[in-house]
């Protein structure tokens, strides 16, 4: 989430003085208001994180499609011995599997997992964008709503407490309607940053998560968190599957460097001479940090800056 983080920030406060109002007392709602609440928290769902971070962030970074592999170790689920008779545990073969393609094969249930920069949260806004337009064509699909987990350990509150909350403070959402489109299963959670809960409180973060799926598990879940912080702890989540973010290929960087003609010559000889860049490079958080502050330099400026 590193490269998001400054973005999120705008939660906060980008809707303090919205223009868009949402009735306030679910129960006495008509059928019209209804469908106005859910429209315009799609919007502001639309206008925060696909508008205003995740295409934003297109721009920025180095547009390569992101591999994932299965990781059945990192989960718990339910029934599982049955399941693998069956063949159908939700874990997905092909390496060249759209996040969506996952999502849809687990049935919402999903463990994105990757190392730093890797692009975990924008393969999450990728798959929200896509859920933003299924519940726009939908009215039976939960509303998507990206939840960043680092403010849980405040107060460690049942995640249903704490996803109203959220929704009041953070989308401007008035309570009572924000309290009832949780309990009546409205809001689709996209749990981002598990890893960004202070670390003695993760494990807590997880059962409570846990507990949430008990009483909510026939709604689709999904939760971003880096992996060397979530394989340390000893609690697992209960979703059917996980994947981790691959690490760049040498030939999707070659390709992503071969793109940029000449301005990247000097980059693309380096990285075929200098192993421990290339190692450096596998992310593409780096690179995109590499690409921007190597683009144009000359091949011999290279050698001699190292």
């Amino acid at each position: 989430m590193t490269q998001f983080n400054q973005r999120n920030q705008q939660v906060d406060t980008q809707y303090n003085a919205d223009h868009i109002t949402i009735q306030q007392q679910p129960l006495s709602l008509t059928e019209k208001q209804r469908k106005q609440n859910r429209a315009r928290m799609l919007q502001r769902v639309q206008a925060i994180w696909i508008e205003g971070i995740f295409e934003p962030s297109l721009q920025e970074a180095a547009q390569i499609a992101l591999q994932v592999q299965n990781k059945p170790s990192a989960v718990v689920t339910p029934l599982l011995s049955v399941l693998r008779e069956f063949d159908t545990t939700g874990q997905f073969s092909s390496e060249n599997a759209s996040i969506v393609q996952v999502y849809d094969h687990a049935s919402g249930e999903v463990l994105i997992l990757g190392e730093p920069g890797s692009g975990k949260t924008t393969l999450l806004l990728k798959l929200t964008r896509t859920l933003l337009e299924r519940a726009g064509q939908d009215e039976a699909h939960p509303i998507p709503v990206v939840f960043p987990l680092s403010s849980w350990a405040t107060k460690r509150q049942p995640l249903t407490t704490w996803l109203a909350s959220e929704l009041h403070t953070k989308y401007q959402i008035p309570l009572a309607l924000a309290t009832s489109w949780i309990e009546m299963d409205q809001v689709l959670p996209l749990l981002d940053g598990l890893d960004e809960v202070t670390s003695v409180q993760q494990a807590a973060c997880v059962e409570a998560i846990n507990t949430y799926r008990r009483e909510h598990g026939l709604l689709p879940t999904v939760v971003c968190s880096r992996q060397t912080d979530y394989l340390a702890l000893t609690t697992r989540l209960l979703l059917r599957t996980a994947v981790v973010v691959q690490p760049l290929t040498p030939e999707q960087i070659a390709s992503y460097l071969s793109s940029g003609g000449e301005r990247l010559e000097a980059l693309r000889e380096t990285l075929r001479e200098d192993a421990d860049l290339r190692a450096l490079a596998s992310t593409p958080l780096m690179l995109n940090v590499l690409t921007a502050g190597y683009q144009g330099t000359p091949p011999q400026e290279m050698r001699t800056t190292g």
